[in-house]
């Protein structure tokens, strides 16, 4: 092995494995942002869209059980921390005993992009649908009392 000559410098091998590992820490943390983004949102919608549905099947009348679902909804999305306006709602069916109601909340989530391109991130819509029977003795429903529901 020769002796190094005098006055050069240079630099261990490796190095640049630092800096790779700290992009890949970095881009490997975005992901699990984005991940624990969509959790967040997931839970939130699947509470408001039990909610909702609790809400329009123990309602007073017919009459008022759709607003009552969209204002528990509304309530539950805001109790998350998150816009009600931004929530996407919809409410299948109606107060007739034995009959399924079913409803569906969307909420949409920003990921940060981990491509490191142009743009703001991309954007996905989180949805939870939830459905519940109308009991077969719910005073104020439409349909014959104490039916079979089966």
């Amino acid at each position: 092995m020769e002796p190094p000559v005098e006055g050069s410098t240079g630099q261990i091998g490796g190095v640049e494995g630092l800096a790779v590992g700290v992009l890949v820490l970095v881009m490997g943390m975005l992901v699990v942002v984005d991940a624990w983004a969509v959790i967040d949102a997931k839970l939130a919608v699947e509470n408001a869209a039990r909610q909702g549905v609790r809400a329009f099947v123990q309602a007073a009348s017919p009459s008022t059980a759709a607003a009552g679902a969209r204002r528990a909804a509304d309530e539950a999305i805001s109790a998350s921390g998150r816009a009600p306006a931004r929530m996407v709602f919809s409410l299948q069916g109606t107060m007739y005993r034995c009959s399924v109601v079913t409803v569906s909340v969307g909420y949409p989530v920003q990921l940060v992009p981990v491509h490191f391109g142009h743009g703001n991130g991309l954007g996905m819509l989180v949805r939870a649908t939830h459905a519940e029977m109308v009991p077969p003795f719910r005073s104020g429903a439409s349909g014959s009392v104490g039916g079979s529901c089966g």
